[in-house]
């Protein structure tokens, strides 16, 4: 049975955020797990150009549908009487560590393969109507111009939208008759970049101006507490959060009025005249806005003055090119509906099946699609459906032929921001301001950072600045420190003004998404840019893991060998990264070979000439022992290490979940996953050689209650790999501070104890293990990565060799990390284990994946250890009660 009353508090909109988040995790995943191969060429305008289509193994396309599928279903199940609380976390679970490992099975497989994915680039609706702006600002109609020679010579064909013959299906490009290039929507599309225009403003920048501005008119709506977790649901939806605002995509001018429409229900003219807008800049908009006056009218709002306003914006604007040329803008906007357009553009979708050798008529996914909507709407009329009415055109747009993401991802977060404004009934979270911001730092800091885990391939491409990514990286890294201190420090989250936090939420947006704009900017004027990744391809660093692994297995010390000949042997030894710019000239990727890179250090009597010295190259093993020890059973089971990384991952987070028995905190924590979904999930699956040291702390924090176990998986850690071993001293320190005393004791005993255990043996047995384990300390390494010392070294010194005096600076800010965590702990509590970020942003080799675990691993603190009340908070507590008695 539906509620008759509607009511909201903290979980459930949680619940309603966490389906939202799932159905942009399915198209992020469809996005990103599949790879472009050349489909052939095609002649337009006497030239011929490659065309690339974008091809899905099958198990990615039903895993993609299956995460949308239990998004819109927890939506669902949020507005009846079910208690979500429980199960819901382990349903966000199945969906991530599906993820993980249909990723690592189906998508990346164990033989090395040649991924091609672009990075973002102008579209051709983008600058349909960007220009066609151009031309009202200059008198010109735009239904009167065609746009052909103009996009041949500012786009490239790969981004057209292609029109085939009658005789397709099935579509291959020798049946292209021709391509898009005409004005065929709406007036309100170009009026929409007008203002633009007449700025001298690029219309992304225009975007996110505007989307920022939608985004915090629906934040002033929101009474009480719900403010402060705007910022977690803006970063939980960070899939649906950027596009429309930063790039060259023209989604901004509906979502806004939209955000507006629901935000605003009680100003019914102003309501009606953004679906008005909205109805017209996309026909697909339409049903939303039926199903909105439906709701409206039982919610009580004045329905008959939202019409007005609807048929001001709708009709208005677009009479003036009616009356001008109506038979030219006729003809140009019924043309989508006349068009042979290929499927599958953008996806996922039922269409997608066709991955899988199902293919569905197109009539058929029509028929599907209307009768969805008019039961919708049949079934919106006659029940009280609330909020999930919202949704439902995001349930018919699934089954349309060509399933762009706009047209079905966008609904979800509607319906959320219309709930959080009150557009259905009463908002009321209890929790306090300090709680909700605490979750919020940290939702917002780990999709900022895996936002910047993304783009970093964007920064690899010639003629762009590492200055800029480094800025980039600092930025973000202070954004949860800088919370947590705050907070911590003065509660004043509790005491601050909301008018002071409106026009704080606003400035931050704005900058935030501006500062993304332009940075991208360059790559939309610079023409379309692919990245072409090898997978599987093994570096260095990795097969030098694997064969030491491998020797631990076969019951050999892995630091008596020199394995160069094993390296230089294997076929998947090397490095294959490129990136290249669209061109009439096709790309075969699979074409390309990796290269074999070796680090070197500088040795005088070395046999190598490198960047301007004498060197050697690293090919032993020179990791602590631990983590050839962890990953020799892959060897034993004869199984990939990449493979069983994943598993290692994924059972320690199912584990931590099923430790975590405050339903609050497992809702917390699923929403910080999803919003920092490159670090908690996917880019574990790529970048799994990184990850086995999180796995082990991860494992650990899930059996807390187990001290003298907890203390030998953070033992097992430390002598892993150095990122772990900076992090465990502030683990101890927090166990000091948060446990009593007996806990600590066991906790540090088992710890030292194995990490010894594990070291021992192999210093007794070959004494210099120890000038290996430290080789990277002991010897000279070039500078890499974006650390603030490569920086420096680089842009200041001109060297690609490290400076003695910057060489210190890790021990030196490890030292005043850990005397600060200890002197001011109760201000800082699971905020020092953010400390070993900035220290690595002073190693001299620090790429962005070896910082962005720790604010993960804070996060899981906050949820287990520091949610209790500290040691010495219960130490007075006991006091207290003793003077009572």
């Amino acid at each position: 049975m539906l509620e008759g009353k509607s009511y909201f508090d903290l979980k459930r909109i949680l619940a309603i955020l966490i389906g939202t988040d799932l159905i942009g995790l399915s198209v992020f995943f469809y996005g990103n797990a599949g790879t472009y191969k050349l489909a052939g060429m095609v002649k337009l305008a006497g030239s011929t150009y490659p065309i690339y289509w974008y091809y899905v193994h099958g198990p990615i396309v039903l895993t993609s549908i299956g995460i949308f599928s239990l998004g819109i279903l927890i939506i669902t199940l949020s507005r009846l009487k079910v208690n979500l609380q429980k199960i819901l976390p382990f349903m966000v679970l199945s969906a991530l560590v599906s993820v993980i490992i249909v990723t690592r099975v189906f998508y990346l497989g164990v033989a090395p393969i040649e991924v091609m994915l672009p990075l973002p680039a102008k579209t051709d609706e983008y600058v349909i109507q960007t220009f066609s702006a151009w031309e009202i600002v200059h008198g010109i109609n735009p239904y009167t111009v065609n746009l052909h020679n103009y996009m041949l010579s500012v786009l490239p064909p790969q981004q057209y939208t292609l029109i085939y013959g009658s005789n397709a299906p099935p579509y291959t490009l020798n049946k292209v008759v021709g391509f898009v290039d005409f004005f065929d929507y709406l007036p309100q599309a170009a009026l929409f970049y007008v203002p633009a225009v007449l700025l001298g403003m690029s219309g992304v920048v225009w975007n996110a101006l505007v989307y920022s501005s939608g985004l915090f008119l629906s934040f002033r709506r929101m009474k009480g507490n719900s403010k402060y977790i705007f910022p977690a649901v803006i970063a939980g939806s960070m899939f649906i959060f950027l596009e429309p605002a930063v790039m060259p995509v023209p989604s901004a001018g509906w979502i806004v009025p939209l955000l507006i429409a629901v935000s605003y229900p009680d100003y019914p003219l102003l309501a009606g005249a953004m679906l008005g807008w909205a109805s017209t800049f996309k026909i697909y908009v339409l049903p939303f806005s039926l199903f909105y006056l439906i709701e409206a009218k039982k919610m009580g709002y004045n329905v008959s003055k939202m019409i007005y306003g609807a048929i001001s914006t709708a009709v208005f604007p677009t009479i003036p090119f009616l009356i001008s040329d109506p038979k030219a803008m006729i003809k140009d906007v019924m043309a989508p509906l006349t068009l042979n357009l290929r499927p599958l553009d953008g996806g996922p979708g039922i269409t997608s099946l066709q991955f899988l050798g199902i293919f569905i008529p197109k009539d058929v996914q029509t028929a599907i699609l209307v009768t969805v909507l008019i039961a919708g709407l049949l079934l919106s009329i006659s029940r009280k459906l609330g909020f999930v009415s919202f949704i439902i055109p995001s349930i018919a747009f699934f089954w349309w032929y060509r399933p762009e993401p706009q047209y079905f991802m966008y609904f979800p977060f509607i319906a959320l921001i219309a709930v959080m404004t009150g557009f259905f009934g009463e908002v009321n979270i209890n929790e306090t301001r300090s709680e909700l911001w605490m979750f919020s730092s940290f939702s917002i800091g780990l999709a900022g950072l895996s936002i910047l885990f993304l783009a970093q391939y964007a920064f690899m491409t010639p003629n762009v600045n590492s200055l800029l990514l480094f800025l980039s990286i600092l930025t973000v890294l202070f954004i949860i420190p800088l919370s947590l201190l705050i907070e911590r420090s003065t509660r004043f989250i509790d005491r601050i003004r909301e008018r002071f936090l409106q026009w704080g939420v606003l400035f931050f947006t704005t900058v935030g998404m501006l500062g993304i704009s332009l940075a991208i900017s360059a790559y939309f004027l610079n023409g379309l840019w692919y990245i072409v990744m090898g997978h599987n391809y093994e570096s260095d660093a990795y097969l030098l893991m694997s064969l030491a692994s491998q020797a631990i297995s076969q019951g050999q010390n892995p630091y008596l060998f020199n394995f160069f000949h094993q390296m230089i042997s294997d076929p998947n030894f090397g490095k294959l990264f490129l990136a290249f710019k669209y061109s009439n000239t096709p790309m075969d990727p699979s074409s390309l070979k990796p290269t074999p890179v070796f680090t070197p250090y500088y040795d005088p009597s070395g046999p190598y000439f490198d960047l301007g010295v004498k060197v050697n190259y690293v090919t032993f093993y020179d990791y602590p022992p631990g983590l050839a020890i962890v990953l020799a059973p892959a060897h034993l089971l004869n199984i990939p290490i990449s493979f069983w990384e994943s598993i290692m991952y994924s059972v320690s987070i199912v584990a931590l979940f099923i430790s975590i028995h405050d339903e609050k905190m497992m809702l917390y924590t699923a929403v910080a996953l999803l919003s920092g979904i490159f670090i908690s999930f996917f880019g574990e699956a790529f970048s799994s050689d990184i990850t086995p040291w999180v796995s082990i702390i991860v494992l650990a924090i899930a059996l807390r209650r187990i001290p003298i176990l907890a203390g030998t998986l953070s033992g097992v850690a430390a002598v892993m790999m150095p990122e772990a071993t900076v992090l465990i001293p502030f683990i101890w320190i927090l166990i000091y501070f948060e446990m009593d005393n007996t806990y600590f004791k066991k906790f540090l005993f088992s710890s030292i104890t194995a990490g010894s255990i594990i070291t021992l043996p192999f210093l007794v047995l070959y004494p210099k293990t120890l000038q290996m384990m430290l080789f990277p300390i002991i010897f000279k390494l070039p500078v890499d990565g974006v650390s603030f010392s490569s920086i420096l070294t680089v842009y200041l010194f001109h060297s690609q060799w490290p400076i003695s005096s910057i060489e210190l600076l890790p021990y030196i800010v490890f030292i005043l990390s850990l005397i600060i965590s200890l002197l001011i702990y109760y201000r800082l509590r699971e905020g020092i284990l953010l400390f070993p970020m900035f220290v690595i942003m002073t190693f001299t080799r620090a790429n962005l994946e070896y910082m962005v675990f720790y604010p993960l691993l804070a996060l899981f603190a906050w949820a287990t250890v520091s949610a209790r009340e500290p040691k010495h908070v219960k130490k007075l507590i006991s006091i207290n009660k003793l003077r009572l008695k």
